[in-house]
């Protein structure tokens, strides 16, 4: 029995991969594959509309899923900084339903897509590897181009919003070493800076009701994105 421990012992020994990869390559290229949960923050202005009184509200009912495609490239600063980025693709959607007063009925559903063009930059800290894994801490920004910014009476968006649109980003994640690559599972939230709001609409957009375009821009007093995004990272 005394004989068998050392066997067993290595029999559990973990073989480590790629084992000066983190500190010989000063460049590491790859892509990133992944999906998002996308949302609006919004703040209604309140303003009243209807003869009663009551104003517009603007709400998400329920957040958008999508995914996003993008191209890596990781500089190593000093041994546990990197600097990374990298251009890629972002697809989403979001409904916002517009209620009259608080809790009455939907006057109003839309359905908002996103087609981002998107160019991130985080500063990536790592820990100390353990066997084959190393977790990591980013913070950073993105800057994103929505490429259907503009109003679509098909899907009932008689207003639109900025295109452009910088986010500041953080999140935690996990490397891990194999033979051939490393992968990285990371989760990161991503909020955005600017308010969308602008006079983008359709003028002649009127509802049976007398509700105009312009109602439905004036009861946004602010709005930004929100996304928490799910990625896996192949170099």
């Amino acid at each position: 029995m005394v004989f068998t421990i050392p066997a067993v012992a290595q029999l559990q020994t973990t073989e480590l991969y790629l084992t000066h990869y983190d500190n010989i390559k000063k460049w590491r290229f790859g892509f990133t594959l992944g999906g998002h949960i996308f949302d609006y923050a919004i703040i209604n202005s309140e303003k009243p509309v209807f003869s009663d009184g009551a104003p517009l509200m603007a709400e998400v009912t329920q957040p958008g899923l999508g995914f996003n495609v993008n191209g890596l490239v990781d500089y190593r600063v000093v041994r546990n900084l990197h600097l990374r980025s990298g251009f890629g693709i972002c697809f989403g959607q979001r409904e916002i339903d517009f209620h009259k007063g608080k809790n009455g009925p939907v006057i109003l559903a839309s359905e908002y897509d996103s087609y981002y063009l998107e160019i991130p930059l985080s500063l990536k800290y790592s820990a100390n590897r353990h066997s084959n894994v190393r977790p990591y801490f980013i913070v950073g920004a993105a800057a994103r181009y929505n490429l259907s910014w503009k109003p679509n009476l098909a899907k009932n968006v008689v207003i639109g919003f900025k295109p452009f649109e910088p986010f500041y980003e953080g999140g935690f994640g996990f490397d891990w070493y194999f033979y051939y690559f490393k992968l990285s599972f990371e989760i990161k939230y991503s909020g955005g800076f600017s308010n969308l709001k602008t006079n983008n609409l359709i003028d002649d957009f009127r509802m049976s009701d007398g509700v105009t375009a312009h109602h439905f821009n004036d009861a946004i007093s602010k709005l930004n994105s929100r996304m928490l995004l799910f990625s896996f990272h192949f170099e």
